[in-house]
């Protein structure tokens, strides 16, 4: 959790009065007129505001929750739940904040990692993100990271010690900034108390999880090129195009949907070591699971991310059984060569394939045709 932007309505004017906050007013240099309805200031990372209606005062913040906890000084920490309650304690206190009655306009889910690559080796593999192709976020001409803007939400990816002006660690950020409260709306948010939850932690985990899963990520140099057909070295040449994702969005979603299914299959049978995605998800899975709560018990997050790990490949497999189906190849239905004198077990996945080789089928037809001749005088009906 970092980022957060919410509103309240109050009677009374609480901000005002308290010295420690300091709210300041707006003077019009032209008419000389004070605006005694508008107040803001900056408080330790948020940015505060306070408008007098007629019949209540609005107040508003917006700001990193992270800064605020350490007192304006950094968001780049491990924010836990447990940091939010302090969090929010603190709000109350300082700002006389009440969680149930602020409601949530927008904010934050993000988790920190200790990334093995660094901008450029992402640069070159990420692709798309839901079809959509990223912007570069810079500082002073240098490149630290990459955001997709999508209409509900921004997805980005960058790497914090940059941001800080720190010694380089890699230290990778990973945050869903959540625009519009529509695309979180089956969570149950609508109030700064509703981020306590811990189920509504796992249901972000979860998300943050499924969103960088969707990332179109292709590393050229982990491809074993020379043992693949012509037709799948065109395709991967294809893959590694970002313009090429981009005109599937041209298309329907079946095209972008089954290019991702051809790009699984290569990544199959032709992947050298493990993919750097692979490697950021188990990242991203642990960091998770430790900024949520410690402890033996099940959680909702923990068991999703069991369920989505038997979705695995084994990759030296070239029928693409997966490990954890083995009970299933050791069941199934063993079907024999159509050629009566053979009787081999069929080793293709194919359904209309009914000969073991090629040589089967020409000596069962040579055998039906002999039969023909001997019982009706011709090999062939007239």
């Amino acid at each position: 959790m970092d980022g957060i932007s919410g509103i309240r309505h109050g009677i009374s004017d609480d901000w005002s009065s308290d010295v420690n906050i300091g709210l300041m007013g707006r003077f019009y240099t032209a008419t000389g007129v004070i605006d005694d309805k508008n107040f803001s200031t900056k408080y330790k990372g948020l940015s505060l505001s306070l408008k007098k209606n007629a019949s209540s005062i609005i107040y508003g913040f917006r700001g990193s929750l992270c800064k605020f906890f350490t007192d304006g000084k950094t968001n780049a920490i491990d924010f836990t739940r447990l940091d939010l309650l302090q969090t929010i304690e603190k709000l109350k206190k300082e700002l006389y904040v009440d969680p149930e009655k602020t409601e949530i306009r927008s904010f934050e889910y993000c988790v920190i990692i200790k990334c093995p690559f660094n901008v450029d080796y992402l640069k070159n593999s990420i692709l798309t993100h839901k079809r959509k192709n990223y912007s570069l976020l810079t500082e002073k001409g240098k490149e630290f990271g990459f955001i997709f803007k999508h209409q509900r939400y921004h997805f980005k990816i960058y790497f914090k010690d940059f941001q800080e002006k720190k010694e380089w660690s890699n230290r990778l950020k990973i945050e869903v900034a959540i625009k519009k409260m529509i695309f979180v709306d089956g969570l149950g948010i609508k109030n700064l108390s509703d981020l306590t939850k811990e189920l509504v932690w796992e249901k972000l985990s979860e998300l943050l999880f499924k969103l960088w899963n969707e990332i179109v990520f292709v590393e050229k140099d982990n491809y074993a090129i020379e043992k693949m057909r012509p037709h799948e070295k065109t395709k991967f040449q294809c893959f590694l195009n970002s313009n090429y994702w981009s005109n599937l969005e041209l298309l329907n979603d079946k095209n972008f949907y089954k290019a991702k299914q051809r790009l699984e299959v290569l990544n199959t049978k032709y992947l050298i070591r493990e993919s750097g995605k692979d490697i950021i998800s188990k990242l991203l899975k642990e960091k998770c699971l430790e900024l949520i709560k410690s402890g033996e018990k099940l959680t909702c997050f923990e068991k999703f991310i069991e369920k989505d790990d038997k979705r695995v490949f084994n990759h030296l497999d070239n029928r693409f059984i997966s490990t954890l189906n083995l009970n299933k190849e050791k069941n199934k239905i063993v079907r024999p060569c159509k050629n009566i004198f053979c009787q081999n077990e069929l080793t293709s996945i194919r359904r209309n394939v009914m000969y073991c080789t090629n040589e089967c089928r020409i000596d069962y037809y040579k055998t039906l045709s002999r039969i023909k001749k001997k019982l009706f005088g011709y090999a062939t009906k007239k």
